[in-house]
């Protein structure tokens, strides 16, 4: 059993490999995914393509199911159990600069609900020439193909980068509070571009004089190309640089806690995005004539640039490492079974 739990421990090098691998894969499938939901499914219409997502979807669970003998499984001892539960405890330290991380994630849900909204009604045609229609329209995937990309091109550059440039453990630490940071930015520069996209369509509305809810608006869809592509930006250094944070911050014993904490923070802005759409409800309406997103991103543009001159200041003046336990050296490992 000792020879197993030593064959199973990597060295520094070795786990950067494994975890560049991964990261490359997990960035290749979700890649993937997008170009194929563009290529295939955005010619179909909603009843299609929901069956077809539930299919795949089903396919790849069961796909998933079939490889659980081959997963590796922890097993836990009491005293075990208790004592990450005391090492969860230690984490509150983190709560203040994560919540400056919460506006961010507002903007991340925005660019999967509101960004969606925006592209109601706008031109998404190509050349009228082009007889075929589905070769003749810019569909939203497009965009999320497009976002998809540069957000994992930037997030492995980003990471490759930080790795060759600054060899120090200590130095690496402070160039990824810094790639927050310039995510954060970038994810205002979203906001402000769709803010600007917004502000320009309503003009156009009122211009023109469209009050026929089903009328395309004189406005190419590829106006939205900018907020996408800066939101791919913003992803790629500041959600990757979240996780690095987390897993910076802690001792080796709590490492395994990182990737968890950054999901809690995106997923709980989502849920507050569905809340402050709620509050906000007087500007988002039925119609685009009536709804005044503007000022959603205009709000979302202002409170992300208050948060970040609170992140640069937290993140310089305060010191979020959290020291190793000494009781941690009398902790039990945990069993690992590989059957």
């Amino acid at each position: 059993m000792e020879e197993n739990r030593q064959q199973q421990i990597l060295d520094p090098e070795e786990e950067d490999i494994a975890e560049d691998r991964a990261d490359f894969w997990f960035h290749a499938a979700g890649f993937l995914g997008m170009f194929t939901s563009w290529a295939f499914a955005s010619s179909l219409n909603w009843n299609h393509t929901f069956m077809v997502t539930f299919i795949v979807v089903t396919v790849a669970y069961l796909t998933f199911c079939c490889g659980i003998c081959y997963y590796k499984h922890i097993r836990l001892s009491n005293k075990t159990a208790a004592s990450r539960m005391m090492q969860a405890k230690r984490l509150l330290k983190l709560i203040p600069l994560c919540l400056t991380f919460i506006p961010y994630s507002l903007v991340e849900a925005s660019g999967n609900t509101l960004f969606v909204v925006q592209s109601y009604r706008l031109d998404s045609g190509i050349n009228p020439r082009i007889p075929v229609d589905s070769f003749n329209r810019i569909p939203i995937t497009s965009l999320y193909v497009f976002y998809t990309l540069i957000s994992s091109i930037i997030s492995m550059s980003s990471d490759f980068l930080i790795k060759k440039r600054w060899r120090n453990e200590e130095a690496m630490q402070h160039a990824r509070f810094v790639r927050i940071g310039i995510g954060m930015l970038f994810a205002i520069g979203s906001c402000l571009s769709a803010w600007l996209v917004e502000v320009r369509k309503l003009k156009l509305i009122n211009k023109l004089g469209i009050t026929d809810n089903q009328q395309v608006i004189p406005m190419k869809i590829l106006w939205l190309a900018p907020q996408f592509g800066l939101l791919g930006i913003a992803n790629g250094l500041a959600a990757k640089g979240m996780w690095h944070f987390f897993s910076d911050r802690v001792p080796q014993s709590m490492r395994f806690f990182a990737y968890p904490l950054t999901l809690a923070v995106l997923c709980f802005g989502r849920f507050l995005s569905a809340t402050s759409v709620l509050l906000a409800r007087h500007w988002i309406r039925d119609t685009v004539n009536k709804s005044h997103l503007d000022k959603y991103f205009r709000m979302l543009t202002i409170l992300n640039s208050a948060v970040l001159v609170v992140y640069i200041i937290l993140s310089c003046l305060c010191d979020w490492n959290i020291a190793e336990a000494h009781i941690e050296s009398e902790t039990p490992k945990e069993e690992v079974d590989d059957d």
